[in-house]
């Protein structure tokens, strides 16, 4: 494949990493990579640098997952060549726009979706890596371990709602963040009927961006058991739903990731950095 110069970094970073666990797989840069990744789920996708492995790689590893028909890396590969300018000879600088960024959103939207719901989505699978693999986000993932395990910013017993909670760092442009709601703690086992009851999710966040949100019900098995995705809405910062159907769950999980400004003419741009990460309030109640 022709190497596109005005290609951004972070783009080939993430590509040459996957690639590399394909061609060259190594246990030990792996986990380490990976585990780095998943403890910072609030930095952006898009920091990788080129020299070393990056578990930014789960990004494309998604990708072939979620859409890809041919052998490994095709998504990402055909991204790439999608997004490859030629620069006119005695230009200042390379031509970097289209982005690999670009080339997703237009892919995605012939299929009926915005970069936000696939962000979202990959910020789920995110959450069943490694010892918390339930087999069905990211077939292979269980290999990590507890190295894989994405950071939860918050792990609340049922009997402590209502609370309100915030992330200890802000969220860059698409980072993801992640609260747990056990169900399984004392006061929930031997309080009222849990098919009976119901979880009311307030978010709200900073102006310019967009964040999208998802309650993920999981099982007593730790497999996902369904989950109530929250619209996120140009103009407004705040999100709410209420869950029912609680019964038999090991707890919920409440997935945000921050899609980028809500400013339709600035959409998301890997060039921009450093990014404005933008915090938030939850409230959760019962």
């Amino acid at each position: 494949m022709r190497l596109d110069a005005g290609a951004e970094e972070s783009a080939l970073a993430m590509t040459a990493s996957y690639l590399a666990t394909i061609a060259a797989p190594c246990a030990a840069e792996e986990l380490a990579a990976v585990d780095a990744f998943q403890r910072a789920p609030e930095r952006a996708l898009t920091g990788a640098t080129l020299g070393a492995l990056d578990g930014s790689l789960l990004f494309p590893w998604y990708l072939d997952h979620a859409y890809g028909t041919g052998p490994p890396a095709q998504v990402v590969m055909s991204l790439l060549a999608v997004a490859a300018q030629s620069t006119p000879q005695g230009a200042p600088r390379f031509r970097a726009e289209p982005d690999v960024f670009d080339a997703l959103r237009a892919s995605l939207r012939a299929r009926g979706k915005g970069l936000d719901d696939l962000l979202l989505d990959f910020a789920i699978a995110r959450a069943f890596l490694g010892s918390r693999s339930d087999g069905a986000h990211l077939p292979g993932a269980e290999r990590f371990g507890d190295f894989g395990r994405v950071r939860f910013e918050w792990s609340l017993p049922y009997a402590s709602l209502p609370r309100r909670v915030a992330p200890l760092r802000p969220i860059e442009p698409t980072g993801a963040t992640y609260l747990w709601l056990d169900l399984e703690d004392g006061a929930a086992a031997a309080g009222p009927d849990l098919k009976a009851a119901e979880i009311t999710l307030v978010a709200d966040w900073e102006l310019p961006a967009l964040f999208r949100w998802a309650i993920v019900k999981v099982d007593r098995q730790g497999a996902e058991a369904g989950r109530v995705e929250v619209a996120g809405i140009y103009g407004s910062t705040r999100a709410q739903r209420t869950v029912v159907g609680l019964d038999g769950l090991a707890g919920l999980l409440i997935v945000g990731v921050n899609a980028g400004s809500m400013i339709r003419s600035r959409p998301f741009d890997p060039d921009e950095a450093p990014f404005m990460p933008h915090a938030y309030t939850v409230w959760l109640s019962r």
